[in-house]
């Protein structure tokens, strides 16, 4: 071999790797945004679930172990009727994260499982029962 050959060599593993890490990279991220997209609750949805686990990944929520996703920035609509509810209620009982002040406004991220998620196809409200309540969140379209 010749010492222009000896010098290529290690340009051409590098770039051959690069090659392989870019194009492994691409795979992953386009596997994980189609997860995502796939499990994300639509307009045109209709749910009926019961949730037993939430996990808060940067406001989008993970239902389920990741069976399920949407955001979690969606507002209460009728929270006006549940804070007497709320505030009635022990620690282990309560419907959600509330620091019982007078201006909380409750989202759906606020909600603490177990509940039972509902919405109809085509509506932009989700159900959600919790122990004898319902509360009622909007979904933006």
């Amino acid at each position: 071999m010749n010492k222009k050959n000896l010098h290529k060599k290690p340009y051409i593993i590098l770039i051959f790797t690069s090659i392989i890490i870019l194009i492994l990279f691409i795979y992953l991220v386009n596997r994980d945004k189609n997860l995502i997209e796939s499990n994300r609750i639509k307009y045109d949805d209709e749910v009926n679930v019961k949730v037993h686990s939430v996990f808060n990944n940067h406001n989008i929520l993970e239902l389920n172990n990741r069976d399920l996703m949407i955001s979690g920035t969606y507002p209460v609509i009728n929270q006006d009727e549940l804070v007497n509810k709320v505030k009635e209620k022990n620690i282990s009982g309560r419907l959600w994260n509330n620091p019982n002040t007078p201006e909380f406004k409750p989202v759906l991220s606020d909600i603490e499982p177990p509940f039972r998620l509902l919405k109809k196809a085509y509506s932009d409200t989700l159900k959600i029962i919790k122990e004898q309540d319902t509360i009622l969140v909007l979904m933006n379209k």
